[in-house]
């Protein structure tokens, strides 16, 4: 048993797809997912006894918070620039990255989302082969790749300031996106 949830909250799911996504249409794959695979309900809790998952793929890309924070403090990383993406890197995210790093002074996390995507794109195999390659053209040690196993849900620009939440648990200064960036507070 990889974990024991203690069930305190059970709620109804909040399936307001113009709010969350900036529109109703189902085309959109986010409120496709929203309307025709998400639950009526959830629970929520405390939850205890977790393991870490098991990943049979790019096994040295898959870190957890802690290990990516222990990862910074060996290299001597004092501030850190996350890039977050779901698509294949190319030059122009290599260009906009190094620029944002030198402004910032910051070292390079390249963090891609490897889960569910849109119907038609790449396959994260692909994806991930795409972010390999284009790692070895960033300066030595001014980068390293963590690969985050999270689904993309197209959400629109204002919701998505959930992504760098996330990101600041792995106490990273500064976050982009292909849509924004974000400066976080230290």
């Amino acid at each position: 048993m990889p974990a024991v949830l203690t069930v305190s909250d059970i709620w109804e799911a909040d399936k307001k797809a113009e709010a969350i996504y900036g529109t109703s249409s189902e085309l959109h794959p986010g409120v496709d997912y929203l309307i025709n695979n998400s639950h009526s309900h959830y629970i929520g809790g405390h939850i205890e006894g977790t393991e870490v998952a098991s990943h049979f793929d790019f096994e040295n890309l898959w870190s957890s918070p802690p290990k990516l924070r222990n990862s910074f403090k060996k290299r001597g990383w004092r501030d850190v620039l996350a890039f977050q993406t779901s698509q294949p890197m190319h030059k122009v995210h290599q260009h906009i990255i190094l620029k944002a790093a030198r402004e910032t002074q910051a070292h390079i996390l390249i963090h891609p989302t490897v889960g569910t995507t849109k119907a038609g794109d790449l396959d994260y195999y692909a994806r991930v082969h795409c972010y390999q390659a284009i790692e070895k053209y960033f300066p030595n040690n001014l980068a390293m790749m963590s690969l985050l196993p999270m689904a993309m849900r197209m959400l629109a620009l204002k919701k998505r300031y959930g992504m760098p939440l996330l990101i600041k648990i792995l106490v990273v200064h500064i976050f982009l996106s292909g849509q924004i960036t974000l400066r976080l507070l230290q």
